[in-house]
């Protein structure tokens, strides 16, 4: 009956020990979890800044359309002035022409 009692003794020591250990892993098991769940919200809080860094913000876009349309008008302007600029100095170069026979009719006079 002693016998008995030791060997129950015995395998209830074991089990609590084995409780013990099971309570211990379990324990970092939940905190390896935690752990592994804080570091994937920490990446995808990093990978939402980098995709929102990455991605022009509205009115950044609405500014960038904004100064190529006027760009272009202002390219559409310059080419305007050049062609007028370029009228302009074919009439003054006609007209010196025109000046310069006229000064040789009043000289012949």
């Amino acid at each position: 009956d002693r016998q008995f009692h030791l060997s129950q003794d015995a395998l209830s020591s074991s089990l609590e020990a084995e409780k013990h250990r099971r309570q211990v892993c379990d324990a970092a098991l939940a905190s390896t979890t935690r752990e592994r769940d804080e570091a994937k919200l920490e990446l995808e809080k990093l990978l939402a800044d980098r995709k929102a860094r990455a991605k022009p913000r509205a009115e950044d876009v609405e500014t960038i359309r904004r100064l190529r349309e006027e760009r272009q008008r202002y390219r559409t302007r310059a080419a305007e002035t050049a062609a007028d600029l370029a009228t302009v100095c074919k009439e003054v170069k006609d007209l010196r022409g025109q000046n310069s026979q006229l000064n040789k009719v009043c000289v012949a006079m």
